[in-house]
């Protein structure tokens, strides 16, 4: 087994059993990443243009990680001071709060690690593409601290909203599948045939895992009674 299949049979593994769903799904087409210049004949360029992406890298970093210090349930809203905090809230107040602030916190937390990991494929395919030499390997290097602060800060992500209630979950889960979908597709423009058809079937099964989260997020959402709760 080659890492590409190694790779494969991870993703694959990290995918719910496939749901039944009556939508159809759409062809996949295959996508580069347009932040990076992978012509080899202009390799000025593409040395400039990942460059410039590792620092983007460093600076999506910084912001999750401030965004991660901040402690939701030290925070109010609407009437839930009165109420003693967020801890005190009732069920309903609770889930209505999830759905109206936790739920978009995680999404946005989750949304900048998959924006890495985009930027992160697409460095990898460049750099596999560079003239061997001192700046391919210190690339190479600056690229796999850029994995560890990656895997480093979904730990994270995952810690803080991983364990909050049903609407959050649905709503982090249908976000860090999504972005497997888009490193997916940075996948196919390198692939071979055989290739192609295999990741197209995983990104097909997310598609409709996606869906599945989706629908499950918008199925709780919480009613005016619940919203009621914070008056």
């Amino acid at each position: 087994m080659d890492k590409f299949e190694k790779w494969l049979e991870v993703i694959n593994e990290e995918l719910n059993p496939t749901p039944t769903v009556s939508e159809p799904i759409a062809s996949v087409e295959p996508t580069v990443s347009s932040d990076v210049n992978i012509e080899t004949g202009n390799r000025t360029d593409m040395i400039s243009d990942i460059d410039h992406i590792m620092t983007s890298l460093e600076t999506l970093a910084g912001e999750l990680t401030e965004d991660l210090s901040l402690n939701e349930d030290s925070l109010d809203v609407a009437g839930a001071a009165a109420l003693g905090g967020i801890a005190a809230l009732g069920v309903g107040a609770k889930k209505f709060y999830d759905w109206k602030v936790t739920a978009p916190k995680a999404r946005k937390a989750q949304a900048k690690v998959n924006a890495m990991g985009v930027k992160i494929a697409g460095v990898k395919n460049s750099i596999a593409s560079a003239e061997a030499g001192k700046k391919k390997d210190a690339m190479s290097a600056k690229l796999e601290v850029a994995k560890e602060t990656m895997t480093s800060l979904q730990t994270q992500v995952d810690d803080k909203y991983g364990k909050k209630g049903s609407v959050v979950k649905n709503a982090l889960s249908a976000e860090k599948k999504a972005g497997k979908m888009e490193i997916l597709k940075i996948t196919l423009g390198e692939a071979s045939p055989s290739q192609k058809k295999a990741i197209k079937d995983q990104i097909n099964k997310l598609k409709l895992a996606v869906a599945e989260d989706e629908r499950a997020y918008n199925d709780s959402k919480p009613g005016k009674e619940d919203e009621a709760e914070l008056q």
